[in-house]
């Protein structure tokens, strides 16, 4: 995560060195800071270098053996689709009957 971060602070120095200034003819002036993210750069590669890495040991895992599967038997079919009853028809249905009104006193 630091060299990520320390990557980005140097990217974003040297675009912004690099970039031309409005009404300069020529391109940019020179910076000072190539010289100090030079440092930088060399300063995190001679760190990065002396940092040990050990190589992990990696352990013999069993591999585990799979049990036979068993044979199914033919799973039936169905002979026919089933049918569902028949709903029936707005007119076959009774009305509701209606509640009669309260009258007001």
């Amino acid at each position: 995560m630091f060299y990520k971060v320390v990557f980005a602070v140097v990217v974003s120095f040297a675009l912004t060195s690099a970039l031309p200034i409005p009404g300069d003819i020529g391109g940019s002036l020179p910076s000072p800071l190539g010289d100090i993210l030079k440092q930088i750069t060399e300063l995190l590669d001679s760190l990065k270098a002396e940092l040990p890495v050990p190589l992990p040991e990696l352990s013999e895992v069993p591999v585990p053996s799979l049990p036979e599967l068993p044979i199914l038997p033919e799973v039936p079919t169905i002979p026919e689709v089933p049918t569902f009853p028949e709903i029936p028809t707005v007119s076959e249905i009774p009305p509701i009957p209606t509640v009669p009104e309260i009258p007001s006193a």
